[in-house]
């Protein structure tokens, strides 16, 4: 199964996009920001309905819905999934659409083998978390087994157990029925016995019988109407004992109310004065509103004699100014006439010392420029070097190969047997294979000592290259940076001399323009005091002198208000009536609860009266009954005496055909009573067989058993995936092993071991950065192979961040070797290093707020 391509329409931070995967290794690059993480959230989020944030912001901002369309492939079979925001899913298979609801759809993508909780623990690798495996692989375990759901589904308080505990308890209701049963076979016997015993008995007890007959009907008259009475006479006095115990209820109750009509008065009173008090509240109110009116017309006419005072003054200045105002407008009309030829020459002049001072740093910058040796020569040098640093670099790459091939044939004759070669597969005995791997081994050491000498010659021409690309730039920017600064000269010097040349012209209006501007400078000071009192007029005092008047007369009114008001409140504070709308507010509430108290009360009176009456009644009825309980008891033990009496006589008699058919319809009615339980107690039956089944599901479902067996099952099936996974990577050791401290639960602690080809056991963290990144990617698939089957591909979202130079070259190693393990690899990142091992580039790029994708070559 790999992806085909996914479509985004107006999806984060794309409007119309289609990502089409041509390559083994898609690599998605682009800056952060630029959109390229959104194209991974949009295969999670059409595949699993999956998002990391909420699923209305995954809408582009401006749009009104979002839709997702991804098309997968495997063999012949074409599968697209379409989900849309707000929700709106579809599942088609070879074009033919089989789902239209959400959770069906989710059931489509599950049954071609995507599942949901595997795929997002192991192969889509989130940003900085391939190792993060390691440190949570339990968790890994339990989330994509479901144990959660397992435990929760047998624990002491899930469902099974809650259906276990129900069919108990609807099984101890037919308890009694058990019971019943017991006793009706028990009759059936007796009865059964007693027939047999009247049908040998003697026909001359007939008399007797009869007798016992018309005894037994008068007797039992008798005990049912004394059964009758007693039935009475008990529901006479439960009623009374009920009614008794109500009435000394009442009674207590009403003594906790003595006090009550003495507190309704009590606040009654209070109330009326509280109501009086804050009757005031409104004149307090409108003393303060006068008050601050009478100190807010205080301040205006204080402001206003200010005023006053003010415009004097400034009249008076505005007279004695008056000549100095006219001469400085006659001057300020001279200078505006010769400003435009002044600003000119400022301008020209300005510009005249920038261009000599550009020359003359020009000329500096030209005397400080060296040139060393000619771009030319640089650049033939530099080639023949960068060949030879190639030509290092390829045959160090040739060796690698050699040396991993050697490395393979070594291990193979070390593990080879039953004499037979693994190279060639002729015979092969001992001292054949101790010579081959002699060689193997002098074959290896000359290669690495090859290789480390190549390596020393490969970096030094490394370092020259890289100070030969240093040289060529600086020779080509300094030949570059001379021409340019001899055409600059070329052209200031023109531009001085014309400059000079018309400034001579503006030198004497310049001059008696400066001349003005110094009287200007010295009348400035006595204009801008005209200006700031040249608005000042006689009409404007007039007024303000009116206005006074108006004020004091009002102030006097406000006055005598405030006097009148005082008067009337005395010495009562706003704060006495909040108080005391406080306190008439409790003194309501209390009113109310003690009025409902009173209310309460009268019920309780009149309850007691009516317990009362009726009490009397009861006693009454039951001295009218005049019933004793022992005359009950004698009447029963006497007509349990007459019916034995009558069951002698009957075994006696069983030759009397009455008799007996009589006992034979009892016999028939006990029996069709114990059919009818038995019948019901096969319900029970099926109730218990129900529970019994329940039972052995919880304990088959338990951590004790299945979740064990599991649980070993896939660790087992996850370490041989494992082992076979890192056979296809180049990796120092030969060997992994899985195990947990318990099975039970996935409680007990994981534990991964390698193993050298020496047998020798080392602990994840003595692997290097790269054997870490490997282990940890081959577990992910590891994981995903044994609960899934073959993956068809694999997610890495920025595999390259926080690693350094060495472990990002073998992150990238181990992405390559992985192709044989994974057919389809999709990279995101930002990192251009990356590049080497893509077979198909898609860069994406933000323009605005819109991100774009464009296909790469790769060259």
């Amino acid at each position: 199964m790999r992806i085909e391509s996914v479509s985004l329409k107006d999806f984060l931070s794309h409007d119309r996009t289609q990502v089409n995967f041509k390559g083994e290794i898609n690599v998605i690059i682009g800056q952060n920001g630029a959109g390229k993480s959104s194209i991974i959230d949009a295969i999670t989020f059409a595949l699993f309905k999956e998002a990391r944030e909420n699923v209305s912001e995954l809408i582009r901002k401006g749009s009104k819905s979002a839709e997702v369309e991804l098309i997968l492939k495997e063999g012949s079979n074409s599968f697209k999934v379409v989900r849309s925001i707000p929700a709106s899913d579809y599942f088609y298979e070879n074009d033919k659409l089989s789902a239209r609801q959400s959770r069906e759809v989710d059931k489509k993508v599950e049954s071609i083998g995507l599942n949901k909780k595997v795929m997002l623990s192991t192969t889509f690798v989130k940003q900085g978390e391939i190792e993060s495996v390691f440190e949570d692989l339990t968790g890994v375990l339990k989330k994509v087994m479901m144990i959660d759901s397992l435990e929760k589904l047998t624990s002491s308080d899930g469902k099974i157990k809650r259906l276990i505990d129900a069919y108990e308890v609807e099984m101890k209701s037919y308890q009694r029925y058990e019971d019943e049963l017991k006793r009706v076979s028990s009759d059936i016997l007796s009865t059964s016995s007693d027939i047999a015993t009247l049908e040998a008995s003697v026909s001359s007890l007939q008399d007797e019988l009869h007798r016992l007959h018309e005894l037994e009907d008068i007797k039992s008259k008798e005990v049912a109407t004394l059964e009758e009475k007693f039935k009475v006479y008990t529901e006479v006095k439960t009623q009374l004992e009920t009614n008794r115990r109500e009435r000394t209820q009442i009674l207590n109750e009403l003594d906790s109310y003595k006090d009550l009509d003495s507190q309704l008065a009590e606040s009654q009173t209070r109330l009326k004065e509280l109501q009086e008090l804050t009757k005031k509240k409104d004149l307090i109110s409108k003393l303060e509103s006068e008050t601050k009116r009478y100190q807010e017309l205080n301040i205006v006419l204080r402001d206003e004699m200010k005023r006053r005072d003010s415009i004097k003054a400034n009249l008076d200045l505005k007279e004695k100014l008056e000549p100095y105002h006219k001469e400085y407008q006659e001057l300020y009309q001279k200078q505006r006439d010769l400003r435009e030829a002044y600003e000119k020459f400022r301008e020209l002049r300005a510009a005249l010392c920038e261009r000599r001072r550009q020359r003359d740093l020009n000329l500096k910058k030209l005397a400080a420029v060296k040139l060393v040796r000619k771009a030319e020569d640089l650049e033939r040098e530099l080639s023949l070097m960068s060949a030879e640093r190639d030509e290092a670099h390829n045959e160090i790459s040739r060796l690698e190969l050699e040396l991993v091939q050697i490395r393979k044939g070594r291990e193979a004759l070390i593990s080879a047997n039953e004499g037979k070669c693994p190279v060639c597969g002729g015979p092969l005995d001992e001292a054949h294979r101790k010579e081959l791997i002699d060689k193997y081994d002098r074959r290896e050491r000359e290669i690495v000592g090859e290789m480390e000498s190549l390596q020393r010659k490969y970096e030094s021409l490394k370092r020259e290259v890289e100070i030969l690309n240093k040289q060529l730039s600086e020779a080509r920017s300094n030949e570059s940076l001379i021409k340019t600064i001899q055409e600059n000269l070329e052209g200031l010097n023109q531009e001085i001399a014309q400059l000079e040349a018309i400034l001579s012209e503006l030198t004497e209006k310049a001059n008696q323009y400066e001349l003005i501007n110094e009287r200007l400078e010295h009348l400035k000071e006595y204009e801008d005091e005209y200006n700031s009192v040249r608005s000042y007029k006689e009409e404007d005092l007039y007024e303000l002198e009116e206005m006074l008047a108006t004020h004091e007369h009002t102030l006097h009114d406000v006055k005598e208000e405030i006097n009148n008001l005082k008067r009337e409140v005395g010495n009562l504070t706003r704060d006495q009536i909040e108080r005391a709308e406080l306190e008439l507010q409790e003194v309501t509430n209390r009113l109310n609860e003690l009025n409902k108290k009173r209310g309460k009360r009268e019920e309780l009176v009149k309850r007691r009266y009516v317990l009362e009456e009726s009490i009397e009644r009861l006693k009454q009825k039951l001295d009218a009954l005049n019933f004793e309980e022992e005359e009950l008891r004698k009447a029963k033990v006497e007509l349990d005496s007459i019916r034995r009496q009558v069951q002698t006589v009957e075994r006696d008699l069983g030759e009397k055909r009455g008799k007996l058919e009589q006992m034979r319809i009892s016999l028939s009615n006990l029996e069709r009573t114990k059919r009818d339980l038995e019948t019901k107690l096969s319900e029970a039956n099926k109730l218990r067989n129900e529970k019994e089944r329940l039972e052995k599901l919880r304990q088959v479902l338990s951590e004790s058993r299945l979740q064990s067996f599991l649980i070993s099952t896939l660790i087992s099936r996850i370490e041989n995936n494992l082992n076979d996974v890192m056979s296809m990577f180049n990796m120092s050791f030969s060997r992994v092993t899985i195990r947990m401290g318990s099975t039970k639960g996935l409680k007990g602690k994981v534990e991964i071991k390698v193993y050298t080809q020496s047998g020798q056991e080392l602990q994840i963290g003595l692997l290097s950065g790269g054997e870490r990144i490997a282990l940890a990617l081959a577990l992910r698939i590891a994981i995903a192979r044994s609960l899934m089957g073959e993956l068809g591909f694999m997610i890495l979202d920025e595999p390259t961040t926080h690693l350094d130079s060495e472990r990002r070259t073998e992150l990238l190693s181990i992405i390559r070797d992985s192709m044989n393990v994974v057919p389809q690899i999709i990279v995101v990142t930002h990192d251009e290093e990356v590049l080497q091992i893509a077979d198909y580039v898609l860069r994406v790029e933000k323009l605005g707020d819109v991100s774009r994708v464009k296909e790469e070559v790769i060259q």
